[in-house]
C-alpha cells in the first residue's frame, strides 16, 4: 500500500511540476506596461513551406517601453533597393 501512495504522489508531484513550468512560461509572456520580444515567443511565420518561429526568421527586439520591432533580411534588402 506505500508504494501505492508514494506512486500517486510522485506523479502529482510531476504534474504539478509541469503546471508551474506552464505558468512561469505564461506569465513571461504577459504585458505589463511595456513591449517586450518574449511576447512573440509562440508566433510561427510560413518560411519556405514550414511553419518556422518568428525568432529564427528575424531579430525582434524593443526599441522601447512601448513596441516592439523585427526586422528580417529580406525586410533589410527591400529596404536598401528602394
Amino acid at each position: 500500500m506505500n508504494e501505492e501512495v508514494d506512486f500517486i504522489l510522485d506523479s502529482a508531484k510531476e504534474n504539478m511540476d509541469r503546471a508551474m513550468a506552464h505558468l512561469e512560461k505564461s506569465f513571461a509572456k504577459i504585458r505589463a506596461g511595456k513591449a517586450s520580444p518574449i511576447m512573440l515567443s509562440t508566433v510561427k511565420v510560413d518560411y519556405y513551406g514550414s511553419p518556422t518561429p518568428l525568432s529564427q526568421v528575424a531579430n525582434v527586439n524593443t526599441t522601447d517601453a512601448t513596441e516592439t520591432e523585427t526586422e528580417t533580411e529580406t525586410e533589410t534588402e527591400t529596404e536598401t533597393e528602394t
